[in-house]
């Protein structure tokens, strides 16, 4: 699941999400990146999204979340 944490810009503070690799997907409606686990995009509702673990990821990565989304 993704954390808030707080990013220091400067004199300013931010909060800033972090998603780990093999959880964050792409909305192919709205391009927002969220946490897998939601199932549906936080901005639009949307249930079409693209695994970025799965196009970007090492194939360490890979083989883990296909190993996760057969056990799901």
């Amino acid at each position: 699941m993704g954390k808030l944490l707080s990013l220091i810009i400067g004199e300013e503070e931010r909060p800033v999400q972090a998603i780990p690799l093999e959880h964050a997907v792409l909305c192919m409606n709205c391009e927002t990146v969220f946490d897998m686990a939601e199932r549906i995009c936080p901005v639009c509702c949307s249930e079409t999204f693209l695994n970025i673990g799965v196009a970007l990821g090492d194939e360490e990565t890979k083989s883990r979340i296909r190993r996760q989304a057969v056990t799901a």
